[in-house]
Parts: C-alpha cells; sequence; structure tokens
C-alpha cells in the first residue's frame, strides 16, 4: 500500500486538507488599516464575535473536513481500484465546488469597496489538494494498467 506513489499523493492531499479549515483564511481590514474581520473556513470573525453563520461558510469547513475523510479512506481502498479511481474523481469535485464556493463568497463580502483584501496563503491548500487528487487518480490508473497488461500475459 505505501510502496505506491498515490498513497503518498493522497495522504498529503488529506493533510492539507484537514489542516485547511483551522486556519484564517482572508482578513478584511478598512483602508487605514484598522483590522475589521478575519475569514476563517468556519465563518467571518469581526471584532465584537464570531458570525458563524454568516455567508454560510461553515459549509467550507465541513466540505474540508468530508475532502479529508474521503481522501483518507480512499488511501486503504487499495485493492479496488475503480472505486479508488472514482473516489479521487469526486474527491477533486468535492474541492473544485468548495474553492468555487469560498471565491464567490469572498467576492461578495469584498465588494464593497471600503476594505483591503490580506489573502493567507492557506488559501492554495485546496488547489493543491486538487492537483494532488488527479495525480493519485492518474497513478491508479497506471496501477490498473498494469496490472490488466500483466494478467493478459499469463
Amino acid at each position: 500500500m505505501w510502496q505506491r506513489i498515490q498513497t503518498v499523493w493522497l495522504l498529503i492531499a488529506t493533510v492539507l486538507m484537514a489542516v485547511f479549515p483551522w486556519q484564517d483564511l482572508v482578513i478584511f481590514s478598512n483602508i487605514g488599516g484598522d483590522l475589521h474581520a478575519v475569514l476563517t473556513a468556519w465563518g467571518l470573525d469581526t471584532k465584537n464575535s464570531l458570525d458563524h453563520y454568516m455567508l454560510g461558510l461553515y459549509v467550507v469547513g465541513a466540505l474540508s473536513l468530508i475532502s479529508s475523510f474521503v481522501s483518507l479512506l480512499t488511501i486503504f481502498l487499495f485493492k479496488k481500484r475503480f472505486l479508488q479511481m472514482r473516489l479521487c474523481v469526486f474527491n477533486a469535485l468535492l474541492i473544485l465546488a468548495l474553492s468555487l464556493f469560498l471565491a464567490v463568497q469572498v467576492y461578495f463580502r469584498y465588494q464593497s469597496g471600503h476594505q483591503e483584501l490580506a489573502p493567507s496563503f492557506y488559501l492554495a491548500f485546496p488547489c493543491v489538494s486538487f492537483v494532488l487528487q488527479l495525480m493519485a487518480r492518474h497513478g491508479v490508473v497506471k496501477d490498473e494498467t498494469l496490472i490488466r497488461m500483466s494478467n493478459r500475459l499469463r
């Protein structure tokens, strides 16, 4: 199981998506530089309180944890390669949906124009995880092709 490169890609994707919801993603500040709000995967943290339900951002945290779980599950399904391929594609689409939802929410929050935006490098984690999912799927396809060829030679 661990000697296959797609296992490494899936493990890295699991760690990235498990760390993602616990980080500050975007910092909104006033034009003067005064801290206004911090966007996390669970809500918008203002100076006064944490608004969990603003913009429905709890969805981002939940989707990232689900994505992490699916990646971890995919690692242990190494004997079922077709299911592994499907789960890699499903997880890649899940991460893409998460990224698009987050981008739309940040755009609508930033649209007022009276704020400065300071994105964190943690916003790259879903993009990297998306690429890792596709690389893992490619590795599973190569394994399946190799096994089919070896069975044909027998």
